[in-house]
Formats: structure tokens, sequence, C-alpha cells
């Protein structure tokens, strides 16, 4: 099979939608199928590829580390020609998206789109943080979802809610996958060794991105309480963003700098050791869709403390892999830390077993063999349907026609809820 993934965010940036689509296309790979990336083009360095094409982009876009693809025809042209895709699986519904739309309908191949995040979640990037613009994102989020065959949500949450938003292509819940193996290679010992961090503390760990919809300044508020508590206890952070200095400011003025280790970004082997070194790790983001690092986490063998939110119950299962935390309350995230804390070593050992058999369900494998079999099932009821029409120039060109169409209506459509919303609450006058 020839695999086609359109993304507008892969290496060097580094997270969990570049890890999933660079995992999977490694797996895809290794089973024999041609799979070629589309993504933006980076003012980083990049190491050497395999079948990666990079097209035109605005890098750091805004003062963020995302990039903003603008994709030119001629540049994709050829190369979609010689590639010959067999399906198309796109990995971000605007602009790029729409080239994805295009290249399926001209083709006549299947359209698979996973949704990978809460998009209207992160419009403050583009300093327009209000109502309206989030009912427009989720108005064309929605319309691109209905013009694919396919939609892939990471976990049940999602499912229900585009579900609820109306969406009608059929839904099929599958994760990203991680690779189990490689987390259970960790060295805790040495990394805490290299930290400063006593062997024998009690470690709280999380790792990600430092950005505000990663309600990482409640996180902290409710760890500073648990360290305040006790004095054995220790806070490793992993990762960077732009809340980063915020945050140190934060512990500096807390007065518990002398307990808290930022490491910035770690990778490869550094990684696994931190999710190794740490004794529980805490979460408390609002916005995942899946939230992958604690299925990477639980292949560690370490358990979970989380606030209760979309996505993480797919994965935590309160007082077997770990403990959920009921209410957005820093007392109530540190109460339920401390109370890890305090557990018998005979639970804490349950919870780890518990914890690596659940990381299982989440296995690269597992998913992408998932993944594949929605390929072959579409790709199969396409090639039936085509047998019945007559393949020519002119049948493409009105199948492009028509995706153009419809992608010009999901923006006017979109554009029209947000105009009718302002006039609504008056704020238009005739």
């Amino acid at each position: 099979m020839r695999i086609l993934m359109v993304t507008n965010s892969y290496a060097p940036y580094v997270g969990g939608i570049e890890k999933s689509i660079q995992s999977f296309a490694q797996y895809f790979r290794a089973k024999g199928h041609s799979v070629l990336v589309i993504a933006p083009k980076s003012d980083k360095p990049v190491e050497d590829e395999q079948d990666v094409m990079r097209v035109s982009a605005i890098n750091n876009f805004n003062d963020t580390n995302f990039p903003v693809t603008i994709p030119l025809p001629g540049e994709i042209r050829s190369r979609i020609k010689d590639f010959k895709p067999d399906i198309v699986h796109s990995h971000f519904p605007f602009i790029i998206g729409s080239t994805a739309l295009r290249i399926a309908a001209a083709r006549e191949i299947p359209l698979v789109f996973t949704y990978h995040t809460m998009y209207e979640r992160y419009i403050h990037y583009i300093n327009a943080d209000s109502e309206r613009v989030k009912r427009f994102v989720r108005s064309v989020t929605k319309g691109y979802s209905n013009l694919c065959d396919k939609i892939i949500a990471p976990s049940r949450a999602v499912k229900n809610m585009l579900l609820n938003r109306g969406v009608k292509t059929p839904i099929v819940v599958i994760p990203s996958g991680i690779e189990v193996q490689q987390f259970k290679t960790g060295r805790g010992q040495e990394l805490r060794e290299s930290c400063g961090l006593p062997r024998d503390s009690f470690l709280i760990g999380h790792i990600g991105r430092f950005a505000p919809e990663k309600n990482l300044d409640f996180l902290l508020s409710s760890v500073i309480k648990v360290l305040k508590a006790n004095s054995n206890s220790r806070f490793l952070a992993v990762g960077d963003g732009p809340q980063k200095s915020e945050l140190e400011k934060k512990v500096r003025e807390e007065g518990v700098s002398d307990r808290v280790v930022f490491t910035g970004m770690l990778s490869g082997q550094k990684l696994y050791d931190a999710y190794d070194a740490i004794d529980v790790f805490a979460f408390s983001s609002k916005t995942e869709t899946q939230g992958m690092v604690l299925a990477e986490a639980m292949a560690s063998g370490t358990p979970v403390v989380a606030l209760n939110a979309p996505g993480v119950d797919d994965i935590l299962e309160d007082g077997k892999n770990g403990l959920m935390v009921q209410n957005e309350n820093a007392d109530s995230f540190a109460g339920v830390i401390s109370e890890f804390k305090e557990l018998p070593d005979t639970e804490k050992n349950d919870m780890r077993k518990n914890a690596e058999k659940t990381a299982e369900k989440f296995s690269i494998d597992a998913c992408s063999d998932a993944v594949l079999q929605q390929y072959t099932e579409l790709c199969s009821n396409r090639k039936d349907a085509l047998t019945e029409k007559h393949q020519d120039s002119w049948q493409n060109s009105m199948e492009l026609i028509k995706a153009e169409w419809e992608i010009f209506r999901n923006y006017v459509s979109a554009a029209g809820m947000m105009f009718y919303s302002r006039r609504s609450k008056g704020q238009f006058k005739e």
C-alpha cells in the first residue's frame, strides 16, 4: 500500500503528534508499505529523512514553535504524481488539510483524518482568544471531518465530542501509540544522581510542554503544597515552553528551589531515565485528547495522579494504575499525591504492575495494526465503488471541482456562524 501522510507539524519539533506520525510511518514501512510524509519546511537543522517532502511554511508563527504551512500546488503536484498514493491520511484540518482533501478528491482515493487536538483551545497562540473564533474553529473542524471518509479519534472522549458536534463520518477510536519497550529501559537512579536528587526521596514528576493550556500553574501550586508538607519530597519538571520562566519564578518565590529540578527538554534514553526516576507522575491538563504522556509513564511502571478530564479516563483507572483527582482544587490534588505517598509498598507495587499492563494497550504495534486495518477496508471499498465508474480526466476534474466547492462552503458556513452569533448578541446594528 502507498500511504500519503499530510501534517502541519513534524520534526524537529518534538511533541505527541510528531512522535506519533513518525512512529506510525516507521511501523508501516517495516511492514512493507510505502509512506510519503508532506510536512512544513523548518528553519532548524533536520536529520536525514526517509520519504519526507518539505513544503513552504511560515515558521515560529506569532512567536510560537508552531509553523503555518502554505503548500504551493506546483511543489506538490509532480511528487504526488510519481508517488501514486492509495490513501491519504490528514493530521491537520486547516490549510494543508485542504491540500490533503484536494489530493484525495483528484485521485479518487480515501481520506482519513486523525482528530489529534481540541483546536479551539489553542487559539490564544494567534491572539484571537474569543468565543466567536472558537465557534468558527469548531465549525471548520466539524465540516472538514464530514468531508473525510473515516475519522480516527485518539480517545472515547474525542469520539463523543465529535458525535455531539454533528460529525456524520464514521469514527473509530485508535490511540496514537507508543514504543512501549523503549520506556522499560530507563535508568532512574543515574538520572537522580546527575540531577542531585536523593536516592530515597519521594520524587513527583511531570513531563511535557510548559504552556498555559497544560494547566501547569495549578499543578505547580499543588506540588508545592506537598513539598512544604514533606521535607523528603522533590519535584522533577522535564520540558520547555513559553511558561518555563514563569514556573521557575514561582518556585523561587515559594522558597522551594532547592527541591525542584527543571531539566529542560529530554529525549531518547534520558527521557526514559526521567520516567523511571520518578515515583508518581502528576498531570493536570484539561485540554488533552488522549494524554499519551500518561501511557509513557505507565510503560515505565510509574503510576499516575491526574485531574479527572477528557482523555484521562481512557488510561487512568482510579485505584488500579494510579489515583484520580475529582476536583480542580490545589489542596485536593496535593492531598491525593500525599495519599499515594503513604500507600503501603505492596499497593504501590500492584499499581506499577497494573500501569505496565495498561501501557500494552497503547503499544505502537497494536495501534498501527488497527490503522492499517482501516486503510485496507477503505481502499477495498473504494476500489469496488470505482469499478462502476468510467475514470477519465473529465471525471477527475469534476471530483476536484466538487472538493474545492466543499472546502469553500465549509469556511463560508463557519464564518457565517461567527457573524450570526455576533448579530444575535447585538454587536452589529442595521
